[in-house]
This record gives structure tokens, sequence and C-alpha cells, in this order.
């Protein structure tokens, strides 16, 4: 065979093979093309392509949570399918919660405010330090459908925003990252359907447009004149939580009482003056909870009226019964008042150490104690005669707990005189870390026996007595002990 002949076979080879490589290529294409079709088909088979579109919708959003920014957590969920997709992208609320994620791309930003089209936006923290600054120009021009909206401000930030009006603002987290200092109206002049309000370091001016709406209260150091402006102008609120020391401010001047008729809870961190200020001003369900923590130290004699008032609403109707009261000592003193069905605290008030003697009989003398009440007393030490008053006025108390106190209180239920003995009512005792006893508790038991109010029950822990003594005691009452003698 010559060359030309051998050139020719092996060109049209090729020719050849280069059509099958095309025909083969052009069936992987239309392959590759007919097999999404065919995916989509094989999955409207499956089980939740059956369900409706508005079930898988609601499925998707308790996916992605409340606080889940949508580009993070939506984006792989719309990644799985095209039905998925479609569905994703035809519910604008799927793509309408912008967090710090989303912050960091303004593409991002302008591609969410595109899918979300006219859905309420969530905003829960904007920062420009953290935040390109087009995409905080792109949000803040649809302040307008933000329901939520989380702000940590600085001065370029807080001249971009106001003042304007949020129509539809229902929560709003405002947190001062600047020394310049500033107001809500000068933010926000128009909250109609704000429902929840956290402010940190953030001035309030007293002429505060109402808010009819709100529900929820959460403030960081705020003075206190400005605070009882703001409560005056929220009529429904719920619950209250103020934190940290209050400013230095002047007296409020004595003012009309502000009505909170749906108030369940109360939270306040202050000096015992502001508190009692604040208490002075309010009036609320007496079922409210109530909480006291005191910061920093009194220059004289803490001011109980507020809370001794607080104490005394416990017996107004309408409050919940007492079945626990807990006094105790330490680095501050704290007492807890509880209800029967009711979790954590009821009643808690943290005050300075250096005036204990006062504030135990000021708030036991204050305290409704009622029948099958039980008194709890740690880690205080008082004196005998300070004992015995505070004993007085807990007459219908029925079980007393002594946890790491001194044998003065135990000393302080012994009949002092004609009259009848503290807590004549008592009939279950449990006494903890309490040295020395033996003599103490064993003449009580027997003067309580005789004098026919008898002591049924003593509980003794970590209480070091010989067991002989426990032996006599028994003779006296019901003891449980934990074998512990002393050495």
């Amino acid at each position: 065979m010559t060359p030309i002949l051998n050139n020719f076979n092996a060109a049209e080879a090729r020719r050849l093979i280069d059509q099958e490589i095309a025909a083969h290529e052009a069936a992987i294409v239309t392959h590759q093309a007919a097999i999404p079709g065919l995916k989509r088909r094989r999955n409207e088979h499956s089980c939740i392509s059956k369900l409706p579109t508005e079930v898988i919708t609601n499925i998707f959003f308790i996916v992605k949570g409340q606080e889940s920014d949508s580009f993070e957590v939506v984006g792989p969920i719309a990644a799985v399918c095209h039905h998925w997709r479609e569905i994703l992208l035809a519910s604008p609320r799927m793509w309408a919660t912008i967090s710090t994620f989303s912050f960091s791309s303004t593409d991002r930003v302008l591609e969410l405010l595109k899918r979300s089209q006219s859905a309420p936006l969530q905003i829960p923290y904007l920062s420009t330090a953290s935040a390109k600054p087009q995409a905080v120009n792109a949000i803040l021009k649809q302040i307008g459908r933000v329901q939520e909206l989380g702000l940590r401000l600085d001065t370029q930030l807080l001249h971009q925003i106001g003042p304007t009006s949020a129509p539809i603002l229902e929560r709003l987290c405002l947190d001062s990252g600047t020394p310049e200092r500033f107001t809500l109206d000068m933010l926000f002049r128009d909250m109609p359907y704000l429902r929840h309000l956290q402010l940190s370091d953030i001035l309030t001016s007293s002429g505060l447009p109402p808010l009819p709406s709100l529900e929820s209260l959460v403030l960081d150091r705020i003075e206190l004149s400005p605070l009882l402006a703001f409560l005056r102008s929220s009529p429904k609120l719920k619950d209250i939580r103020i934190y940290d020391t209050f400013k230095n401010s002047p007296t409020a001047a004595p003012g009309p009482i502000i009505v909170l008729p749906n108030l369940l809870s109360i939270n306040i961190t202050a000096d015992s003056t502001n508190s009692s200020i604040i208490l002075a001003h309010l009036e609320y369900p007496p079922s409210a909870r109530v909480i006291f923590e005191s910061v920093g130290e009194s220059p004289g004699e803490p001011d109980l009226s507020g809370l001794v008032k607080a104490c005394g609403r416990l017996a107004e109707r309408g409050a919940l019964p007492i079945s626990s009261v807990t006094l105790g000592g330490g680095r501050l003193l704290m007492l807890t008042v509880s209800s029967p069905g009711m979790q954590g605290k009821y009643l808690r008030f943290l005050l300075e150490v250096d005036y204990y003697p006062m504030v135990c009989l000021a708030l036991c003398s204050a305290l409704p104690v009622q029948d099958n009440s039980v008194m709890i007393f740690h880690n205080l030490e008082l004196t005998e005669t300070q004992w015995r008053c505070a004993f007085h006025s807990l007459g219908q108390v029925h079980t007393l707990q002594l946890d790491h106190t001194t044998l003065h209180a135990l000393a302080a239920l012994l009949k002092s005189s004609s009259k009848e003995p503290p807590l004549s009512r008592l009939h279950t005792l449990h006494l903890y870390a309490l040295k020395g006893l033996s003599d103490t508790l064993r003449n009580l038991l027997a003067e309580r026996k005789q004098l026919s109010i008898p002591i049924m029950k003593v509980v003794l822990g970590y209480c070091p007595i010989p067991a002989e003594h426990v032996d006599e005691l028994r003779g006296l009452a019901e003891v449980e002990w934990d074998g512990r003698e002393e050495q």
C-alpha cells in the first residue's frame, strides 16, 4: 500500500472516530439534561414531596429558627433540590433575617433584601465595626419594614439613622458604643407596635412618646428620673429588668403613681434608696415577682421603705400564698420568698452586710407569714435578743431551719417570761452545722413538751453530737440524725 493511501485511510478513521465521539458527547449532553428532570420526577414520589407546600415551608422555618442568618442556614437547604429551592424562593420571610454573617458582604445583604421582598426584616445585631458601609446604608433605607433591630451605635451610625419612624418595629435593642450622649428620640420617634425594648447606656428624655404596646423593658445604666418617665409611657408592661447602678441624679420629685396592672415581674439592680423610690412610684398586682439586688455601699443606713412595702404587699388580696422564706447571710444578705407552684424566686433582696440586724428585723416584721409556712435562716449571726424579736414576728411558722447559725438562735426559742414562747406553732426543727447544741436543744424540747406545744420532729445534719445525747433527745421528739458524733 502506498504512503498516500495509508494517510487517506488514517484521516478517514480519525474522522469517523471524531463523529462517534461527538455522537457520544451529544448523548451525554442529552442525558445530563434529562437527569435533573428525572430526579425531580423521582423526588415527587418521596414522602416529604407529598407534603403540602405550607407544611414543608413551616418545617424550613423551624430549622432556620428566629435568630439564624438567612443565607447561613437557608442557603444550604436551597441547594438540596430544585423543589426545595422553588419553595424557599417563593417564601420571602425565609430570607428576611440578616445578621453578622451576611453583613460582611454587601452583595449578600442586597440579595437578601431582594429575596425578602416586602417581608418584615429581622436584624438581630448591626454594628459598623463588623458590617460593610454599603450594607449598613442598604438596611437603613429599609427601616420602615424592620420588625426586629439590634444596634451597637457609634457616631457614624447615629447620624445615619434618625430621627426616623419605625412603624412595624416590635423588638429594639440598643447598645451605645460611643461616648457621645444621645437620647432615644434622636433615633426613633414613632414605634406604635414596639413590644420589647432593651437599652444599654442610652439616655431617655422626659418627653418620651407613648409606647402603648410595650410589654418588656430591659435597661442597663439609666438615670432615675427618665426611668420613671419611661414607665409612665408604657402602661402595658409585663416584665421590667433594670441592671447596673443608677447614675447620680437628684431624688425624683413626688409624682403620680404609675399603675402597671399587667406587671408579672420586676428585677431591679440599684442601691436601696433608688429601689425604694422606684417601688414607691409603682402600683402593680400583688402577685408580681419582685427581685431587688443592691450594688455598691450605702452612704448611711439603707432605705428599706420600698422593700418593706414590697413585703407587705404579699398580704394583699390576689397575692400568692407564702410557702417558704429563706433569709441568708454571707457577703450579702438575701431574702427569698417562694410560693407554691412557682419556679425560681418570688421575692429576693440582696443588701449590704453592715446592717444585717436592722434589715432582718424590718423584713421579718413586714412579711405576712401564714400557717404552714417554712422559715429558713442561713449563715446569720445575730444576738439572742435580735433572734427573739425576729421569731416573735413569725408566729405562724410551723417549720424552722437553722443553717450555719449560732446557738443564740436556738436559745432564743426558749421561753424568757410569762408570755408565750416564740414560734409557739413550731413542730419541725431542722438544724445544720450547729456545734455544742446538746444541752440547749434538750432544754427546748423538754420545755415545749411541758407547755403542751411539743416540737414533734428534729432533723440534725452536720451537727457533731454524742450518740447518747441523741438517745435522750429521742425521748422528747422524733429525731433524724446523720450519725456525726462529737469528737
